[in-house]
C-alpha cells in the first residue's frame, strides 16, 4: 500500500484543482477569502505541531512530552480556530467554510498519523505502518470528501443545504480528532508548552511560504486574489510534477557528482518552468478554458515561483550536507524580510488595473527569485571539493 502514497498526494492534488475549478465558477470572493485564512491557519497549524514526531524519533523529547505539548497546543488552537469557523458560519461564506474544512483535516490527520504511530517509528525504526495509515487518510480526506464537493458544486445539484451536510461531516470529523487522537486540556490540568526553541525554526518556514498569498492577497484584493486561483493551483500542481525529478535519499548528496547532477536537473527545470506555461496556455485555448486562467507572462511568474520552492527545497538538503544547518534559519528570514519589503513599492498600484497583477507578483517574485538562485549557483563550487573538505 505504501508504494501508492506518492501518486495518491499528486492525484489528490490534481482533485484539489478541479475542486478549484468548480469552485471559481462559485465565487472568487470566497475563494479569495479562503485562500487567505487558509495561508493563516496553515501557519498556525505547522507551528502548534513544533515538529514534534520528529524531535522524538531524533530522541530530543520523550513521547510523554510529545503527548502533553500536543494537548496544549491544540488547545490553543481551538480557541483560534472555532471562533473562525463560527464567523465564516454565521456570516454565510459556506463554500469558504467547506474548502477551509477540508484542509484543516488534511492537517488533522497528519498530526494524529503522527501521535498515533509514534510508539513504532521510535522502537522499531519503521514508517510502513505510519505510510500505510497516511495513504488512507490521504484517500479519505484529500480525495473523497472533495470529490463529494465538488459533486456539490455542479450547477445541477447545487444547494446550499449539501454544503451545510458537508460542512457537519466536516466538523465531526475534526471534532473526533482533536478530542480522541490529540487530546485537549481541561481548566484543571496543568498547560505546558514547548519551549520557543522548537516554536521558531517551523515559524521561519512555514511564514516564508504562507506570506506569498498573504501579501499577494493585502495587494490585489480578495476577490482578484479569488481569481487567481486556478492559474496558482495548476502552478502548485505542476511544482509537485517536477520535485520527482528531485527526490533522492539525502545520503546519495555526499556524493560530489551526484550532486552535481542534481543542480544541473533543478537548473534545467526552471526552463520547464517557463514552457509548459505557454503550453497550458495553448491548450486552454484549444479547449475553451482560456478565459479562466490569468495571462501568459502571470502565468510564467506563478510558475516560477512555485517552481522556485522546489529549490528551496534542495537547499534545505544539501545545507545538512555540507554541515551548516544555521543557514536554513537564515535564509527564510531574508526571504520573509523581502516579501515584507514588497508592499512598500506596491502601494501605489494596489487594487489598479490587470497590471497591478503582474507586477505584484513581480516584485514578490524577483527579489525571491534573485536570491535564491544565488545562493543555488554557490553551490556548484562546493562540488567541485570533497564534501569532507566542506
Amino acid at each position: 500500500m505504501n508504494k501508492y502514497l506518492y501518486p495518491l498526494i499528486v492525484f489528490s492534488n490534481g482533485i484539489h484543482f478541479v475542486l478549484i475549478y468548480f469552485a471559481t465558477n462559485a465565487s472568487t470572493f470566497e475563494l479569495g477569502l479562503y485562500s487567505l485564512i487558509n495561508s493563516c491557519t496553515a501557519l498556525i497549524f505547522h507551528t502548534t505541531r513544533f515538529d514534534g514526531s520528529y524531535l522524538c524519533i531524533s530522541d530530543i523529547i520523550s513521547k510523554k512530552q510529545l503527548r502533553e505539548w500536543s494537548k496544549s497546543t491544540n488547545t490553543i488552537l481551538s480557541f483560534i480556530v472555532i471562533p473562525v469557523i463560527s464567523l465564516l458560519f454565521f456570516s454565510e461564506k459556506y463554500l469558504t467554510l467547506s474548502l477551509l474544512l477540508i484542509s484543516s483535516l488534511a492537517s488533522y490527520s497528519t498530526w494524529q498519523n503522527d501521535l498515533d504511530t509514534i510508539n513504532e517509528r521510535v522502537k522499531k525504526k519503521s514508517e510502513s505502518n505510519y505510510k500505510s495509515k497516511l495513504t488512507y487518510h490521504t484517500l479519505i480526506y484529500r480525495v473523497c470528501l472533495p470529490i463529494i464537493l465538488i459533486l456539490i458544486l455542479n450547477e445541477k445539484i447545487y444547494s446550499e443545504g449539501l454544503i451545510k451536510l458537508v460542512i457537519l461531516i466536516e466538523l465531526l470529523l475534526i471534532a473526533r480528532i482533536s478530542l480522541r487522537s490529540i487530546g485537549f486540556n481541561s481548566i484543571f490540568e496543568k498547560f505546558i508548552l514547548p519551549p520557543k526553541k522548537y516554536f521558531i525554526p517551523v515559524i521561519l518556514g512555514k511564514a516564508e511560504a504562507s506570506l506569498f498569498i498573504l501579501v499577494l492577497g493585502s495587494i490585489l484584493g480578495v476577490n482578484s486574489l479569488g481569481e487567481l486561483q486556478l492559474s496558482l493551483s495548476l502552478s502548485r500542481l505542476v511544482k509537485i510534477f517536477t520535485l520527482q525529478f528531485l527526490r533522492v535519499e539525502y545520503e546519495r548528496l555526499f556524493s560530489k557528482s551526484f550532486l552535481k547532477l542534481i543542480l544541473i536537473i533543478n537548473l534545467l527545470l526552471y526552463v520547464i518552468y517557463i514552457c509548459i506555461p505557454i503550453i497550458c496556455s495553448y491548450l486552454l485555448t484549444f479547449l475553451n478554458q482560456r478565459e479562466l486562467f490569468s495571462s501568459i507572462p502571470i502565468l510564467i511568474f506563478l510558475f516560477l515561483y512555485y517552481g522556485n520552492e522546489n529549490t528551496k527545497l534542495l537547499l534545505v538538503s544539501v545545507n545538512m550536507v555540507i554541515g551548516d544547518v544555521t543557514k536554513n534559519s537564515r535564509d527564510k528570514t531574508i526571504l520573509i524580510v523581502l516579501k515584507l519589503l514588497a508592499f512598500i513599492p506596491a502601494l501605489p498600484f494596489i487594487n489598479i488595473s490587470n497590471l497591478s497583477i503582474l507586477f505584484a507578483i513581480g516584485i514578490i517574485l524577483i527579489p525571491d527569485l534573485i536570491y535564491t538562485i544565488n545562493q543555488f549557483l554557490r553551490y556548484f563550487k562546493y562540488t567541485r571539493n570533497t564534501i569532507k573538505e566542506l
